[in-house]
């Protein structure tokens, strides 16, 4: 069997911020915060995950959506950073930065990816 991500984390200087803004995005819950603010679980993702309280900008992940414009707009509107949407093979994509800095992809698939 190949690898596949079976965790991420995504680093983060305000753990709860980047659960407001994740959450908004995403539609994502966590589960409550420990009282050192450290670590949010994402709760409500098959792929498991979670948010850090680190200052390195660290884990990239491409997360697939089904409408990149739209994805990109929601972005912006969040106060994150979103660069205009770029077709590849693969697809359609947009690197971004969340509203403390951090980067992402957004990947809406091309047929058969």
């Amino acid at each position: 069997m190949p690898t596949e991500i079976g965790y991420f984390t995504i680093c983060v200087p305000d753990v709860d911020r980047g659960a407001a803004f994740y959450g908004d995005l995403f539609g994502w819950t966590f589960d409550a915060s420990p009282p050192s603010h450290d670590y949010r679980h994402i709760n409500n993702t098959q792929l498991p995950g979670g948010l850090v309280n680190e200052d390195a900008q660290v884990v990239r992940p491409y997360y697939r959506v089904d409408d990149i414009a739209a994805a990109v707009a929601r972005v912006r509107a969040l106060g994150g950073m979103a660069e205009e949407p770029a077709e590849s093979k693969s697809g359609w994509g947009s690197l971004c930065r969340d509203d403390q800095g951090v980067a992402f992809n957004l990947w809406q698939p091309a047929p058969g990816f």
